[in-house]
């Protein structure tokens, strides 16, 4: 990601979860997480941020508040599932 100001601690804190769980999937190989450059945020007014990875395998997409609480999916790779990330 190229600016991580974008992203609360919260929210760093759940994407950099999540890039985790997604390494076997062929996601992040580099193990740079939200610092590497496949990583995109786009912020709302709100505060809540959508974000996506992209790799060669395809594509993981979701969005969350402030607090790091949101859904997040699969595309291409995997089938579909909806994955819900509460705050902690």
């Amino acid at each position: 990601m190229a600016d991580i100001t974008k992203l609360t601690a919260a929210q760093a804190e759940a994407l950099e979860d999540i890039l985790k769980g997604l390494r076997h999937y062929g996601f992040d190989p580099d193990g740079a997480g939200v610092h590497g450059p496949n990583a995109h945020v786009e912020t709302h007014p709100d505060g809540g941020v959508d974000w996506w990875i992209d790799s060669d395998e395809g594509f993981a997409d979701g969005t969350m508040d402030k607090a790091g609480a949101g859904l997040w999916w699969l595309r291409r790779a995997q089938p579909g599932t909806l994955h819900v990330r509460e705050a902690r």
